[in-house]
């Protein structure tokens, strides 16, 4: 059978349907750590991209990313007792406040690992932020970004042998 719409999808309203539904599964579904390589005592997982600010990417295979601090950040700061982040839509900047982390009536300003829209959150870690510490990399994720210069922002990014040498040097 033909489509109604002449393939025309941003007209259907079911297609948008199984497009809103999709997204909504891959957002609450954490990415499946393939392995975690331990430097400096500190868990790193060998295909994500790090940030200097001790945040996280990780690309999907929608071409959203997925962001997070990492083991590192939740280590030091400790168990947060409260996440500010942005709502859905709001723009980040790669390097500028992408989020808060409260603990103990203080707050610290995360750093946004990338540039572009956010497009959903965990809510989970809203919920229990504790995951954040207890899962960094998988549970533990903050929010899905839609990228607007992956590839110019990966630049900035640590990736491979340059990350574990990082963390040698941060401990």
């Amino acid at each position: 059978a033909a489509c109604e719409h002449a393939q025309q999808c941003y007209s259907c309203a079911y297609h948008q349907k199984w497009m809103a539904a999709k997204e909504d599964r891959a957002s609450n579904t954490p990415p499946a750590i393939h392995e975690y390589h331990y430097t400096a005592g500190f868990k790193l997982v060998r295909d994500y991209y790090y940030h200097f600010g001790h945040t996280w990417v990780h690309i999907e295979d929608d071409g959203f990313v997925r962001v997070g601090m990492d083991d590192f950040a939740s280590r030091i700061f400790g168990e947060a007792r409260a996440l500010q982040l942005p709502p859905k839509g709001v723009r980040l900047t790669q390097g500028k406040t992408g989020w808060a982390f409260l603990r103990n009536g203080h707050k610290a300003a995360i750093q946004s690992p990338i540039s572009g829209k956010v497009v959903s959150l965990n809510t989970r870690v809203l919920e229990d932020p504790r995951i954040c510490h207890q899962d960094p990399y998988a549970g533990g994720w903050v929010m899905r970004v839609d990228p607007s210069s992956l590839k110019l922002d990966l630049q900035a990014l640590y990736y491979g042998e340059e990350c574990y040498q990082w963390m040698e040097t941060e401990n």
